[in-house]
C-alpha cells in the first residue's frame, strides 16, 4: 500500500479519470470535487443543530453505502 497515493495518477491507470467528478487532488486523501458534483453533495437544507448533522451524516453514509456509522 502506498501511503502517499496519487489519486489522478490512479484512476487514470484505470481509464476512467474523465467519469470522475475530482477537480484537484490535494494530497494526503483530500481532494476538490468539481462545481457540479458539490452541489450535487451540499446539504438539501441549512445546518441549525446537532440532529441536522446527524441527518447529513446519515445521507452522506447511505450515498456512500457505509456499512458502519459512529457517532461520538
Amino acid at each position: 500500500m502506498i501511503n502517499n497515493p496519487d489519486f489522478n495518477k490512479f484512476f487514470s491507470e484505470l481509464n476512467i479519470i474523465r467519469d470522475l467528478k475530482i477537480e484537484e487532488d490535494l494530497g494526503n486523501g483530500f481532494i476538490r470535487l468539481k462545481v457540479s458534483e458539490a452541489e450535487r453533495r451540499q446539504a438539501l437544507q441549512d445546518i441549525k443543530c446537532v440532529e441536522d448533522i446527524i441527518i447529513e451524516l446519515l445521507r452522506n453514509s447511505r450515498d456512500a453505502q457505509s456499512k458502519n456509522i459512529f457517532i461520538a
